[in-house]
């Protein structure tokens, strides 16, 4: 009799996170199947060996789901935090927030969180703010907070301001969005850089980068370290929670990867994720952890950038 090959991959992946009992319940259950099996010992013993086979394959993909457990360090979390609030608040997706560029500051246990317009015309956008203190509801701000809302809700992008309604119409119609801006006093030395020179920038080596004031250099990933494929497969994660994006669309991205090493913490796998949905470009940048797999960076980029 043939049997027929369950693949352990697909498995896991369809698999729901296991309860802390899930692995020990399941052996128990097992355990007690083979005890009552009343068949000859011949069947006894081919039914053992399927049922071990199955105990095999149920706490392999435990383990794998503990170890794909998805976690993300403060900076990252707050981060996600305060773009979930801004959705709240202000209806922004994941495509529009790829028009702006964040920039964090901790004190004490609050943080602020600020996204610059960098997409179309910044002046058109504004910037919003986020400030999470423990025990509170985020605090959220937006540059135009002040005008009657009645003045951009329609979505007319001859509005004096942008918002998410214009943005999203900007992202998906790239030339009507350009033909307003035309018309406009662009002056791009008022397009805010965020970050400016970093006098590290020229002591930089080949293979050298500057990550948070920090050099990081290209590396190779060492027996300590997470894989590639585990690493893209928490990256993929992060997006799917920070969007509406499908593992099969991101599966279907263009996946750049690096590998750094770092004189001040753990090494780090770094991804690029280009694709189009809906019409509009997506480039999602990720920093992650290769020892821990924890998220330490998350950013989109969209097409109204450049």
């Amino acid at each position: 009799m043939k049997h027929k090959h369950i693949d352990s991959q697909m498995l896991m992946r369809n698999l729901p996170s296991p309860s802390p009992r899930f692995a020990a319940d399941i052996a128990a259950q097992l355990r007690t199947l083979v005890k009552q099996e009343e068949e000859p010992q011949m069947k006894r013993k081919v039914l053992s060996t399927i049922l071990i086979a199955a105990l095999i394959t149920v706490l392999l993909a435990a383990s794998a789901w503990a170890a794909y457990t998805l976690s993300r360090s403060k900076q990252a979390d707050a981060v996600s935090q305060a773009r979930k609030a801004l959705s709240t608040d202000y209806d922004l997706t994941s495509e529009t927030f790829g028009l702006f560029w964040f920039v964090e500051k901790q004190e004490g246990e609050t943080w602020t969180i600020t996204f610059y317009a960098q997409g179309f015309y910044p002046q058109l956008l504004g910037d919003y703010t986020v400030i999470l203190t423990p025990g509170n509801a985020p605090r959220t701000s937006w540059t135009y907070d002040h005008i009657d809302p009645a003045v951009w809700q329609d979505g007319s992008l001859d509005a004096p301001v942008w918002g998410q309604p214009q943005m999203i119409t900007a992202l998906r119609n790239r030339e009507a969005a350009d033909a307003i801006i035309a018309k406009m006093d662009v002056n791009q030395d008022e397009v805010r850089s965020l970050h400016g020179s970093s006098p590290l920038i020229s002591t930089l080596k080949e293979g050298e980068s500057i990550w948070y004031g920090e050099i990081i250099r290209d590396a190779v990933p060492g027996p300590d370290d997470i894989s590639q494929d585990e690493a893209v497969d928490l990256a993929r994660k992060a997006i799917m929670e920070e969007s509406q994006l499908t593992r099969e669309a991101l599966e279907a991205a263009a996946v750049l990867a690096d590998f750094y090493e770092c004189d001040n913490g753990n090494p780090m796998w770094g991804f690029s994720f280009r694709l189009v949905d809906h019409g509009i470009e997506q480039d999602w940048g990720l920093m992650v952890d290769a020892r821990t797999g924890e998220i330490l960076l998350l950013n989109v980029i969209t097409g109204g950038n450049g």
